[in-house]
């Protein structure tokens, strides 16, 4: 097996990582996405009406994992936009 140079070791990693980015964001732009979404959000405020957990403690949880969401769909939005870019120039 040939040894990769640490450039090449870099490049590919950056490659790798680009398409699984570009994977994300293709599926959450999708129908697919906008259904699982609301599934979840339905399933989350049907559990403290089935008494499953408070009411307080749903919000918490999925106001922060929308707040994650939320941080990675803009930073994955940032680098779509810079790719964009470079392809312009």
């Amino acid at each position: 097996m040939e040894k990769l140079s640490r450039a090449e070791l870099r490049e590919k990693n950056i490659n790798f990582l680009t398409k699984v980015i570009d994977g994300v964001m293709w599926w959450t732009g999708s129908i697919q996405s906008l259904v699982m979404h609301s599934i979840v959000v339905i399933a989350a405020f049907a559990l403290p009406v089935l008494h499953n957990v408070s009411l307080d403690r749903m919000l918490l949880i999925l106001t922060t994992v929308l707040s994650l969401e939320a941080l990675y769909l803009a930073i994955f939005i940032h680098m779509s936009v810079n790719r964009s870019h470079e392809h312009i120039e």
